[in-house]
């Protein structure tokens, strides 16, 4: 029978690994990807070649690949952003320009898709302290094919980031094709747009809505996490949620369920401002303010909220509950001790061996 080695076993080479994402430093990346969109929102603004070249991908789908065909078509009709383009060419250029990771492998979304194997951790040890063994190994690795499909902790980021790049192309082609309208007349309904686009805004919440629907008016936006983004516009701040799809990270444990559409999102939250809002006994409870959404012609939509005073992410909520328990460590200490004898009735240790306290510390 003739000797296999590791290297008969087929395998697919990944877009990114550990050794070439270092060519690719996540901070210079994104610099470098917030001064290209922040010239080409500028040239969208001064140039009308520019906004009709980024203007014509409103209605593609976000991909992998959309940013770089946005950069390029920029690029095409810009002597500015064609000259960015070519000084970042060794970095951001190269980054836009790596192949898309197959969708087929991306199964059911970016989390909970399967990792990618190398043969060579576990079948080559085989070698030195089983020969029948490894040539088992290999054989059974070859016909499975159990090392084809599989995606690296890197082509993960590298997905992740080049569609969140890509929704940031939908952005600018909408405020390419807002700026071409004049006026833009909005009613107490979805207001179409000339490419398909579709906008709601709820008129009577939001008095300055051409200023907040346009991106062309947002200074800033900072992503609190995945889908959710902080926006400064006209000097107030708003938050931004995507739709979730397969494609963002932010997904359940055991993969992508599909949720509510902006639209759904605009209603769900609208009915909890009408019947949901309380403050009894000292507790007040509030909800988002939705203020409009939008849908692309792909797809692709987000919802606009007022900005909720208080507004904390989880860590900063964990910081400062234990600030508040340690403030007043007696008020809680009894009903810890009977957490505390609920845990110790079930096991007097925890699985690093270490015993439960019944003292809050």
């Amino acid at each position: 029978m003739t000797e296999l080695s590791v290297s008969d076993i087929p395998r697919r080479k990944p877009i990114l690994d550990i050794e070439s994402s270092a060519n690719f430093p996540k901070e210079t990346i994104i610099h470098q990807w917030q001064l290209m969109t922040e010239l080409i929102k500028r040239e969208i603004q001064a140039n009308p070649d520019s906004r009709q070249a980024v203007l014509s991908f409103i209605a593609a789908p976000v991909s992998e690949s959309l940013a770089n065909q946005v950069v390029t078509a920029a690029a095409d009709v810009s002597e500015h952003v064609s000259k960015l383009q070519d000084r970042f060419k060794q970095s951001l250029g190269r980054y836009l320009s790596l192949p898309a990771v197959p969708d087929e492998l991306i199964t059911p979304d970016i989390r909970s898709a399967p990792a990618y194997g190398d043969p060579e951790s576990y079948i080559a040890s085989l070698e030195k302290y089983s020969p029948e063994s490894f040539q088992k190994a290999i054989r059974q690795a070859i016909n499975s094919g159990r090392y084809l499909p599989g995606i690296t902790g890197e082509e993960r980021k590298l997905i992740a980031t080049r569609y969140q790049m890509g929704r940031d192309c939908k952005i600018l082609s909408l405020a390419a094709e807002l700026l071409g309208i004049s006026p833009l007349e909005l009613k107490d309904t979805e207001t179409p747009l000339p490419s398909g686009t579709r906008i709601y805004i709820d008129l009577q919440a939001t008095l300055d809505h051409k200023i907040l629907i346009n991106p062309l008016n947002w200074v800033k936006r900072r992503m609190i996490k995945d889908r959710v983004f902080e926006v400064d516009i006209a000097g107030k701040q708003f938050i931004l949620k995507e739709m979730k799809t397969p494609r963002h990270t932010d997904t359940h444990e055991y993969g992508f369920r599909q949720g509510l559409s902006s639209g759904e999102e605009f209603k769900t939250a609208a009915f909890f401002q009408e019947h949901g809002r309380s403050d009894k006994e000292g507790i007040v409870v509030n909800w988002e303010k939705p203020l409009a959404y939008v849908v692309f012609p792909d797809g692709y939509q987000f919802t606009i909220f007022a900005h909720e005073k208080g507004l904390m992410n989880d860590e900063e909520t964990g910081r400062l509950l234990t600030q508040a328990l340690h403030a007043k460590k007696a008020d809680f200490q009894e009903e810890y001790n009977r957490i505390a004898q609920i845990l110790d009735s079930t096991s007097q240790k925890c699985a690093f061996g270490n015993d439960y306290s019944t003292e809050l510390r």
